[in-house]
């Protein structure tokens, strides 16, 4: 964990992303069979976000239990097997993060290739970034339909993926009707 540098010093004279880490190293150095953090991500630079997430995975391969509560959503899509959301101390979701998303459903297809077809152009597909557009599954445009168009066309295709709706996009959807309803 790179503390070993800073044994000497005060904890308070430890930067964020430090005293993070330690507060992490705590916690697990006995091994815990479980593990409650909140925000262990929290003001940490990308490279220690990368090797807490590994010693968590690590932890869970072991049988630990995780627990852990964050704001970030991606967060919870990225380390979470189950999620339970809560808002305005009511419980509104609580089950397997990936059987909550499939019902949910795919609201578009994400394709990454070196064109778009002519018979789509007139879609107006979303741009995420160069080569890789979203086109909305509704009024009767299919992943099928848009594979087809493709293949048609003769446009070699580089990815072409189902998107289902990421945890934020649940979780604003689900505190807004809560919201609504109250």
């Amino acid at each position: 964990m790179d503390l070993h540098e800073h044994r000497d010093k005060k904890v308070e004279d430890l930067s964020r992303d430090m005293t993070q880490l330690l507060q992490f190293v705590t916690a697990l150095v006995h091994d815990p069979e479980l593990i409650i953090l909140d925000e262990p991500l929290s003001g940490l630079d990308s490279l220690n976000v990368e090797l807490i997430k590994e010693l968590l995975f690590e932890r869970q391969r072991a049988g630990a239990t995780i627990m852990f509560n964050t704001h970030i959503m991606s967060d919870f899509d990225e380390l979470c097997e189950r999620v339970t959301l809560f808002a305005d101390g009511r419980l509104l979701l609580l089950g397997d993060l990936a059987e909550i998303k499939r019902q949910r459903g795919a609201y578009a297809m994400q394709v990454q290739a070196r064109g778009i077809p002519d018979d789509l152009t007139n879609e107006v597909p979303e741009v995420l970034r160069k080569g890789v557009v979203e086109f909305a599954i509704e009024d009767g445009r299919t992943p099928d339909t848009i594979l087809r168009s493709y293949l048609d066309a003769g446009i070699e295709i580089e990815r072409f993926e189902l998107s289902l709706p990421s945890l934020n996009d649940i979780f604003v959807q689900e505190v807004s009707r809560a919201r609504a309803v109250s």
